[in-house]
């Protein structure tokens, strides 16, 4: 059967804890064993120019606030003519996604893409979810990754299934991707850098896909905002430091700038990578406590 996998597959990728890059991963081994070349790359990075021939495209994202994040559909609606090339699309959820199958497989067809396949694939989540035991967390996710490793193997004979859109996708659609909806989001996650716990390392503003974290100079402030109008959470612990030169005073303190971690709540997509990276634990984020990584 011609399915139109190509040899060679390009899996566009987007992850903010880990589970959506797993996911794209376990799918990339199935497909290598099958003696298909595989490329993954970073949503962030943007859409290429211009597609490659005999290419298969992937698109791998989380769902996010009932669809998925501004930066994927930018990347989505980027794409350029596919030309005719198969495309498949991979999520990955808690629950369901409402309006984002149907929409995605009307936007690359329009594109030129034949659409070879699309499956939501259910991951531990951390968001407005109760804590769950690392045991629990295991169990969700191998039969997650079990699951994506089956789609991997219906798109490779032909078997997989997209199905089309409809008036509800295209209302969950228009619903889930209104400010509205994303203010409540950002409200339910008040994510918040705790000043005193910061120690300036830089990378969540690193990571940060949307650029939406910079680090500020803050060398004598006695307290420090979180950066979202919510008030100050605390006094700067690491700022400074005893010189080490012998030649000068015992205990004589640096007077280098301390920096402090900065969020611009309005750029912020809530993907929670920075409050699950963050070495020193200083990003809380109210519908997850502590925010969930995935192990690997």
């Amino acid at each position: 059967m011609d399915t139109n996998m190509n040899d060679r597959i390009v899996l566009y990728w987007f992850s903010g804890t880990g589970n959506t890059f797993a996911v794209t991963r376990a799918m990339a081994d199935v497909f290598e064993a099958a003696g298909k070349s595989v490329e993954l790359v970073a949503m962030e990075d943007g859409p290429p120019a211009e597609s490659s021939p005999g290419t298969t495209v992937g698109l791998a994202v989380p769902v996010a606030c009932g669809n998925t994040y501004d930066l994927c559909w930018e990347f989505i609606m980027a794409l350029p003519d596919g030309g005719g090339a198969g495309c498949f699309l991979v999520d990955t959820l808690a629950a369901h996604s409402g309006g984002l199958l149907g929409p995605v497989r009307d936007v690359v067809t329009a594109k030129g893409y034949q659409p070879l396949g699309a499956r939501e694939i259910r991951m531990a989540s951390n968001f407005l979810t109760k804590p769950k035991s690392p045991e629990k967390v295991q169990r969700i996710n191998v039969a997650g990754l079990d699951a994506a490793r089956g789609f991997a193997k219906e798109l490779l004979d032909g078997s997989a299934t997209w199905r089309g859109n409809s008036f509800f996708q295209r209302l969950a659609k228009k619903i889930a991707r209104s400010r509205g909806c994303w203010r409540v989001t950002r409200w339910l996650a008040k994510i918040r850098i705790d000043a005193a716990k910061c120690t300036g390392c830089g990378l969540c503003a690193e990571i940060c896909p949307t650029d939406a974290i910079t680090m500020i100079d803050v060398p004598d402030s006695p307290a420090i905002s979180d950066g979202q109008g919510s008030g100050t959470l605390g006094r700067p612990e690491h700022g400074g430091h005893v010189s080490e030169n012998e030649n000068t005073d015992a205990g004589k303190q640096d007077t280098s700038p301390r920096f402090i971690a900065s969020i611009d709540k309005k750029k912020c997509q809530v993907c929670l990578r920075c409050a699950g990276r963050c070495p020193a634990k200083a990003i809380a984020v109210r519908t997850a406590n502590p925010p969930y990584l995935y192990p690997e």
